[in-house]
């Protein structure tokens, strides 16, 4: 009985653990999305900028 308790509960544990894990994966990954995607306003003037020397 007791035993059979100390397995429930490791399974019921890891797969918590897992899927937070797996969460906490995509929550990164869309930061990091999102930071490359967002631009200053210092790489806007210097885009500008890089643009006016090519004419």
């Amino acid at each position: 009985m007791f035993i059979q308790n100390v397995v429930d509960f490791t399974l019921i544990a890891f797969a918590i653990f897992v899927s937070i894990k797996g969460i906490q994966s995509l929550k990164k990954k869309e930061e990091v999305s999102e930071e490359k995607t967002v631009a200053t306003s210092t790489e806007k003037l210097l885009e500008e900028v890089r643009d006016l020397l090519k004419k």
